[in-house]
């Protein structure tokens, strides 16, 4: 009973502060946008994906299309959170700790491996992915 009494508790709580970040306008535009990026990254990679199977390389396109379903995670958390994913005045020096730590904890990041040349083809095809998802965010050229 008193086990019950206490989740019933936490729960109460839970919604409560659900309530509140979901009124922050600020909050939702900031999850609204991490939302929007990842949906991007998942239907690039299913239509890679598709290309990739249509070739033969099944097993690249299912590590792929697994990929894009955790793409960008972090993003959700810590100093990613807070600085990243911020449209208020972040300072310079924070906003590139947080993409020094986005880029050496994301695989689809040329940094974490060191180079470009060193990453497996996989996460080369996630990283194009993520490069034209920003593309249509931004409304730029892929190529370019």
């Amino acid at each position: 009973m008193a086990v019950e009494k206490i989740i019933t508790s936490d729960n109460k709580k839970k919604k409560i502060e659900e309530d509140v970040y979901l009124s922050d306008p600020k909050f939702v535009k900031r999850l609204k946008n991490i939302l929007r990026h990842i949906k991007l990254v998942q239907d690039a990679a299913q239509i890679l994906g598709d290309r990739l199977i249509e070739k033969g390389k099944s097993d690249i396109a299912k590590m792929l299309i697994a990929n894009s379903f955790i793409h960008d995670n972090s993003k959700f958390y810590g100093i990613e959170w807070e600085y990243l994913t911020n449209d208020d005045d972040v300072s310079k020096d924070k906003l590139e700790i947080a993409i020094s730590h986005h880029v050496s904890i994301n695989p689809h990041h040329p940094e974490y491996w060191g180079g470009v040349e060193n990453m497996p083809i996989v996460f080369i095809a996630e990283m194009v992915c993520d490069l034209y998802a920003r593309s249509i965010e931004f409304g730029t050229d892929l190529r370019e």
